[in-house]
């Protein structure tokens, strides 16, 4: 699994954002016909790497992370982003995966939090409030050996 798949099914497993969202926390982009608030996009963005020392790979990986809270509201979807920001940090210390595959999620950072414009949410014609976060998440995974 990797580190946004184990994101996405950290979050729908949290009960208070369940509450909120159901299973609408969806991987990359929303469905075309969602029309359903609250719900919630996680998409992994550029600037995520493996970390190298000078032995060469050191068995972690940084992944960046924007998770985007749409709700009907500003403060339903602040709501929506302080919920998933509580959720994250159960995370850290969790295993994701099976090896040869497996990675031990090492830290969990928030490293932006902010309202966003007015967007249609995933082109629909309901007007939904976004509240943007950007994630780092750092991975101990399984580093490959070299024969």
């Amino acid at each position: 699994m990797s580190v946004v798949g184990a994101f996405v099914s950290h979050l729908r497993a949290n009960a208070e954002v369940f509450i909120l969202t159901g299973n609408r926390i969806y991987r990359e982009h929303a469905p075309p016909d969602t029309r359903k608030l609250p719900y919630v996009v996680v998409t992994q963005t550029p600037g995520s790497r493996r970390e190298y020392d000078q032995s060469g790979v050191s068995g972690k990986v940084n992944v960046q992370l924007l998770v985007d809270a749409f709700a009907d509201s500003q403060s339903g979807a602040e709501t929506l982003g302080d919920k998933i920001r509580l959720a994250a940090a159960g995370l850290v210390n969790s295993t994701i995966g099976t090896v040869p595959n497996q990675k031990t999620i090492d830290r969990v950072r928030l490293d932006d939090d902010f309202p966003d414009n007015v967007e249609s949410a995933a082109g629909a014609s309901i007007a939904a409030y976004r509240w943007n976060q950007n994630w780092s998440i750092w991975a101990d995974e399984t580093a490959p050996v070299l024969a």
